[in-house]
């Protein structure tokens, strides 16, 4: 199950949608999936977001991760967060207190570490979709933007991905690609 919101900006999957399906509904408002993997046709929302796909077409301004709003997560004791829900994430504050200061620390740590934080964002400032991932410490303050991220790239170690909500991308009318040859490096 899955729709568009606002018109097609956004777009509220569950784990289940392939890819390419998602592009099918979202293509007379004018706007695509930004992940494009190689394996739309056959991929799973969930998989495209939890392995943080990206494609060859989407650079890393387009991955799984940066496009990421919101997410219903079933952690491993059960519970149930909805990162887009403001009563799930008061709830789950009061109940998960010790979890939240977690997740704080570990970002202020890192944070206070300038040449670790420098380094993280230079990482991520390129091809980098493989392996858990970490940015969200040096990205956001705010302890559920951070959890929603930690989630892209994590394959289920860390839960199960419910539900997601993702920005869309333009949907051009023409597109094209090319292979381009340099003599060195330097060029």
């Amino acid at each position: 199950a899955f729709g568009q919101l606002d018109g097609g900006r956004a777009v509220r999957l569950q784990p289940g949608v392939v890819g390419a399906r998602v592009n099918e509904v979202l293509k007379p408002f004018g706007y695509r999936f930004p992940p494009d993997p190689a394996s739309i046709r056959s991929a799973m929302a969930g998989g495209i977001v939890m392995n943080n796909a990206s494609g060859m077409n989407c650079g890393t301004h387009a991955n799984s991760d940066r496009q990421l709003v919101s997410a219903r997560i079933i952690l491993p004791d059960g519970t149930i967060l909805d990162t887009g829900d403001a009563e799930s994430k008061d709830a789950f504050r009061k109940s998960h207190p010790d979890f939240i200061s977690g997740i704080e620390a570990i970002r202020d740590e890192v944070n206070a570490d300038k040449k670790l934080a420098d380094r993280i964002r230079y990482k991520y400032s390129i091809k980098n979709v493989t392996g858990l991932n970490i940015l969200p410490f040096v990205l956001f303050t705010d302890p559920f933007d951070i959890i929603t991220h930690l989630m892209v790239g994590s394959e289920g170690t860390l839960g199960f991905l419910a539900e997601v909500t993702m920005k869309t991308g333009h949907l051009y009318p023409h597109s094209a690609s090319a292979m381009l040859y340099f003599k060195d490096i330097k060029d």
